[in-house]
């Protein structure tokens, strides 16, 4: 049985659980190419609807609820969000991504638990599967050689995603020429990535090179980031269309 079908049939799971105890049910966190298998089940056909959040807004890293009958249950996902803050931010290091999550593996965190970490200068949030909360606020006051305090955050506290608008011209709204324009890159380099299963849009893994994008519509990027497109501004005579953008930081 290969990685993808074990996935599978551990979603598959979750979904006739709920069913069949009539009783919300969540997952851990799943990574893009997990919510692209999700997504690919149909659990509707399980008699169950699906759910997804990660924490906030444009979340990468997502859970999801399958609730029975969506007229009596509503989704209360098991999640914290922990800010991680320098005791003394005058000599705080300048921490990365990799330094939390590593210190977080380090103390015995299953990637599975942890959501999205957001960075906010000297700040970090981590959503995290509730259980594992108390591990956190017990065992993380370093990182690196710098000391931290955590607390649980109240969803208002925790910061809207950071991003900059962009706008360029492409000969039409296809995945590989919007992608090549909101991260820089060459179509060349652009098209391996979306061969490669590495570019997902609102979450499914897409393939074609051709596909056409609608409004609204969220891609991510192994390894490069995500962004929204937008929608064309305008369209010159020669057929170039100008479009909008909105690369997350």
């Amino acid at each position: 049985m290969n990685a993808d079908e074990v996935i599978r049939r551990h979603l598959t799971d979750l979904a006739h659980r709920a069913y069949s105890r009539n009783m919300a049910v969540y997952s851990d966190f799943l990574d893009l190419h997990e919510l692209h298998i999700l997504q690919c089940l149909s659990v509707e056909s399980f008699g169950v609807n699906l759910v997804l959040s990660g924490g906030y807004e444009a979340a990468e890293r997502q859970m999801a609820a399958f609730l029975p009958d969506a007229l009596i249950f509503e989704a209360s996902f098991p999640m914290d969000c922990v800010s991680i803050t320098p005791l003394q931010e005058k000599y705080a290091e300048s921490l990365t991504h990799r330094d939390y999550l590593g210190a977080l593996m380090h103390i015995g965190m299953e990637r599975s638990c942890l959501g999205d970490i957001l960075m906010d200068h000297t700040k970090a949030y981590v959503f995290c599967v509730r259980k594992m909360t108390p591990l956190i606020l017990s065992e993380i006051s370093r990182i690196r050689h710098t000391s931290v305090k955590t607390r649980i955050e109240l969803p208002e506290a925790i910061p809207a995603p950071k991003y900059k608008e962009l706008s360029g011209t492409v000969s039409s709204v296809r995945l590989d020429s919007v992608t090549a324009l909101a991260f820089g890159l060459s179509r060349s380099k652009t098209v391996p990535y979306i061969a490669g299963g590495a570019v997902y849009v609102n979450g499914r893994q897409i393939l074609s090179n051709g596909y056409t994008l609608r409004e609204g519509d969220r891609i991510s990027v192994r390894g490069e980031g995500k962004c929204q497109y937008l929608g064309v501004q305008n369209q010159s005579k020669k057929g170039k269309q100008r479009i909008r953008l909105l690369r997350y930081i």
